[in-house]
């Protein structure tokens, strides 16, 4: 019996335990060897290793996410400019799409007569970029408001030349590229800097 409790008690002590065992009387006792190696003393330790046994493979670090593809083609487009504008009373109204082709101040008599200024500061859109709502009525070309006779738009074929001094909000940014007729230019106005200059109409 004492011998069976020496083995017993080398059974505990021992992390890796025998396969079988033989008591007193013939008795086969059989360690299960999935138990014992659930138990955290009885795992592969560096310090329980025994002298000679290859050290365990370092883990693999975690490569993290998977990389996300990127899609084809171009990003989303940024958003379209669109200024609204219209006459002194309201009952013309307008919508231009877009960045004007051209901004300028022309200085000629007849835009001096129709705007009743030193010069015309107006934008040009293409014509299917202004949508204008309300009645017009037009003389040589040039539409304004029957009701309170503000001058809003110049109406051809192929665009649209919007009086910006009837936009909504201020045309900040809104610099003219070009400037015609400066041979009547007021002698005490500076031309626009950065602004072709032309004599007379602009090419």
């Amino acid at each position: 019996m004492d011998g069976v409790r020496a083995k017993r008690g080398a059974w505990r002590r021992d992390p890796v335990l025998p396969r079988a065992m033989t008591a007193r009387g013939g008795a086969t006792v059989t360690a299960d060897p999935t138990w014992a190696e659930a138990r955290p003393e009885a795992r592969r330790t560096p310090d329980r290793m025994a002298p000679g046994t290859p050290p365990l493979p370092e883990p693999e670090p975690d490569p993290g996410p998977a990389p996300q593809p990127v899609p084809d083609g171009p990003g989303p487009k940024p958003a379209e400019a669109v200024r609204l504008g219209g006459c002194l009373c309201g009952a013309v109204r307008y919508e231009a799409r877009g960045e004007p082709r051209v901004v300028g101040l022309c200085h000629c008599e007849d835009c001096r007569k129709a705007s009743g200024g030193l010069g015309l500061y107006y934008g040009d859109w293409p014509l299917g970029a202004v949508t204008v709502t309300g009645t017009l009525s037009t003389f040589r070309g040039r539409s304004f408001c029957p009701t309170c006779g503000s001058r809003v738009v110049h109406l051809s074929a192929h665009h649209a030349e919007l009086l910006l001094g009837t936009l909504d909000d201020p045309p900040i940014g809104l610099v003219p590229q070009r400037e015609g007729w400066i041979v009547r230019r007021e002698p005490w106005m500076q031309p626009v800097a950065g602004a072709v200059q032309a004599e007379r109409d602009p090419e």
